[in-house]
C-alpha cells in the first residue's frame, strides 16, 4: 500500500499517473473505493484479492480515518448454529477468558429475517436479507482471517462480575460477537490488512466531489485536494456513508431540531456523493425521514471524539424508568431487549423537550449497568425521589406522582425478574405507556439518575443497488461502473436491529469488490 505523499519510483506500476496541468492530475486504475471505514476496507481488500489494482480515497486525514466504523460498538448480527459454530470466529484470548462464562443458542435464518422485517415494518428488501443469510457467517470468518478480533460480548451488554460460573449468562444469540476495543479494534485491524497490500494506494485528505460520467456510465470520480482537483478513473465503489454529519440535510430530511443533533460518528459523512449520485441518475431508496440513533450521556461531544469513541452510550434503560423534563415517562423502556430497541429509545428522547431525558435506577439493578456508565458519566444520587428531582431540576411532585403510578402498576407482578432475556415482567394495563419487561418497583434508595440525550449514528435514505451492489438508475437499469455499499445505500426503515448495518455493509462490500474486479478481468462493461 502506498499513501499520498509517499515516494514513487518508476518501478511502481500499480497505477498509471498522468499530469494534465499544474493543478489537475489524472489517475488510472481498476477500482476506486470512496471511503475509509470498515466498509471501504472490505471492498478494497476483496477487489485486490480478486485481481484488481485499487485506489482508496479517504476524506479524512490519516489520523482521523475509519469513518463511522471507528466509533461503532461493533455488535454483529448474522445467522449461526450456536456457540460451537462461532468458535472459529473468536479470538484466542476471548476463547481463553470468556468461553466458559456464557452460553449462546442458535440464531436461525428465519429468526434473522423476522428481526429485520420487524424492525423495518416489513419493508426491508427480502433479497438483501437472503444475501446476508447466505454470506454473513463466511464474511465474518473472512474478516477474522484478516486479523479482525472478534470476541464474545460479555463486556458489552453484561458486566463480567455478574457471572458466577460456566453457563450462567445466556447471551443474546442475535448479537453473538463484537470486536475487541470496539470500533478502534475493528478499523485498526482492517487498515492493517489494507496496509500490507502494495497494490492498494490510499489518498488521505481527498474528499470525493463529483462523479465522472458518460451518460448512465460512471468512469471515475473527481476529488478535491488542497492543491487542486484530481480525477481518478476506474470502476467506482461508493462506501462513504450517509448524510448524518450534514446539518443542512438533517434539517431538510429528518425534521425540525435535527440540525442541532449530536453526531455519534465521523464529521466526514456529509452526503456529498449521495447527492451527486442521485443527480447523475441513481435511484433513491430507503426511509429518508428515518435515522439510527442512540441514548447518550448528556455531556457527549457534539461530534465524534476519537479519544473517547463509544464510551458515551447509555443502553441499560430496560432496568430503569426514563422521564423527561416534566418528570413524566414517555416510552416503554422494556419493550424488547436493548439491541433491538436502543435506536428507538434514542428517537423517543429526541422528541422530548430540549431533547433530553433522565434514566432513574434503584439499588436493585445498579450491578446490571453496562461498564460504559462508569465512563464520562455524571451519576446523580439521592436518598429520596423528591431529593433526586431537586438535583435534576425537575418538579418533585411530578416525579413523585410518576414513580408512585409506576410502582402501583408493578405491585402485583408474579413473574420472576430475569435481566438476561425478555421476562414478561410487565406493568398492569392501567399504566401508559406500559413497561413490557423488567418492570420492578423503583423502591430501594439511594436512587441514581443519568441525564441522556440523542446521538445520530447514520441515516436511512440512500441509493438503490442490486444484489451485486451495482447502482440502479431511476429506470431500473444498472449504472455501469458504479457500485455502492453501506450507509450510502439506505435500505433501513423505522427501526434498527443492533449489528445489522455492520454485517450488511461488510457482506455487500465484499461482493462489490469482487464484482468490480471480475468485470475488470472479463472486460465486461468497458469504461
Amino acid at each position: 500500500m502506498v499513501s499520498e505523499g509517499s515516494s514513487r519510483t518508476d518501478a511502481d506500476e500499480s497505477i498509471q499517473i498522468q499530469s494534465v496541468q499544474r493543478q489537475t492530475m489524472e489517475y488510472h486504475t481498476d477500482v476506486v473505493v470512496v471511503g475509509g471505514g470498515n466498509t471501504a476496507c472490505c471492498a478494497a481488500l476483496a477487489a485486490y484479492e480478486a485481481g484488481a489494482r485499487v485506489v482508496m480515497l479517504e476524506a479524512a486525514p490519516k489520523h482521523q480515518r475509519g469513518g463511522n466504523s471507528r466509533f461503532a460498538g461493533t455488535a454483529w448480527r448474522f445467522p449461526h448454529d450456536g456457540k460451537e459454530h462461532l468458535k472459529p470466529l473468536i479470538s484466542e484470548r476471548s476463547l481463553r477468558e470468556d468461553w466458559d462464562l456464557c452460553d449462546i443458542g442458535p440464531y436461525t435464518a428465519e429468526h434473522f429475517s423476522e428481526d429485520m422485517m420487524k424492525k423495518s415494518g416489513g419493508r426491508h428488501d427480502q433479497d438483501e436479507i437472503d444475501t446476508i443469510v447466505k454470506h454473513g457467517y463466511d464474511t465474518v470468518k473472512w474478516m477474522a482471517d484478516h486479523g479482525v478480533p472478534f470476541i464474545l460480548p460479555l463486556n458489552m451488554f453484561v458486566k463480567r462480575d455478574t457471572t458466577k460460573g460456566p453457563g450462567v449468562v445466556n447471551l443474546n444469540p442475535g448479537v453473538p460477537v463484537i470486536n475487541r476495543d470496539n470500533g478502534r479494534g475493528l478499523t485498526d485491524a482492517m487498515w492493517s490488512a489494507v496496509e500490507q497490500v502494495a497494490a492498494i494506494r490510499v489518498y488521505y485528505d481527498s474528499p470525493a466531489h463529483e462523479l465522472i460520467t458518460q451518460g448512465d456510465k460512471v468512469v471515475g470520480v473527481q476529488v478535491r485536494q488542497s492543491n487542486g482537483i484530481a480525477k481518478f478513473y476506474g470502476r467506482v465503489i461508493l462506501a462513504c456513508g450517509g448524510f448524518e454529519a450534514n446539518p443542512r440535510m438533517r434539517r431538510q430530511y429528518l425534521g425540525e431540531g435535527m440540525d442541532l443533533s449530536v453526531v455519534r460518528g465521523t464529521r466526514f459523512n456529509t452526503g456529498v456523493m449521495l447527492e451527486r449520485a442521485i443527480a447523475a441518475g441513481a435511484q433513491a431508496q430507503g426511509h429518508w425521514g428515518g435515522y439510527h440513533c442512540a441514548p447518550l450521556d448528556v455531556n457527549t461531544p457534539k461530534v465524534g471524539n476519537f479519544d473517547v469513541l463509544d464510551a458515551w452510550e447509555r443502553y441499560s434503560f430496560p432496568y430503569c424508568i426514563m422521564v423527561n423534563k416534566l418528570g413524566q415517562r414517555f416510552v416503554d423502556e422494556g419493550e424488547d431487549e436493548p439491541s433491538l430497541t436502543y435506536s428507538k429509545m434514542g428517537a423517543a428522547i429526541a422528541r422530548q423537550p430540549d431533547g433530553k431525558a433522565f434514566q432513574i435506577f434503584d439499588q436493585k439493578v445498579l450491578h446490571l449497568l453496562e461498564p460504559r456508565y462508569k465512563t464520562h458519566a455524571a451519576a446523580i444520587e439521592a436518598d429520596s425521589i423528591e431529593g433526586l428531582a431537586s438535583k435534576l431540576d425537575l418538579n418533585p411532585r411530578a416525579l413523585r406522582a410518576t414513580v408512585d403510578g409506576y410502582n402501583a402498576a408493578t405491585a402485583k407482578n408474579t413473574k420472576t425478574f430475569d435481566p438476561f432475556k425478555n421476562d414478561g415482567l410487565g406493568t398492569n394495563p392501567s399504566l401508559s405507556p406500559p413497561k413490557s419487561n423488567w418492570a420492578q418497583p423503583l423502591d430501594e434508595p439511594p436512587f441514581v439518575a443519568y441525564a441522556v440525550t440523542t446521538g445520530i449514528t447514520f441515516t436511512f435514505g440512500g441509493i438503490k443497488t442490486d444484489q451485486k451492489a451495482r447502482v440502479l438508475t431511476n429506470e431500473e437499469r444498472v449504472m455501469s461502473g458504479l457500485y455502492a455499499v453501506g450507509e450510502i445505500t439506505g435500505g433501513f426503515y423505522f427501526g434498527y436491529a443492533a449489528g445489522a448495518s455492520l454485517i450488511r455493509s461488510s457482506v455487500l462490500a465484499k461482493i462489490a469488490g469482487e464484482e468490480a474486479a471480475r468485470e475488470c478481468r472479463s472486460g465486461k462493461a468497458k469504461l
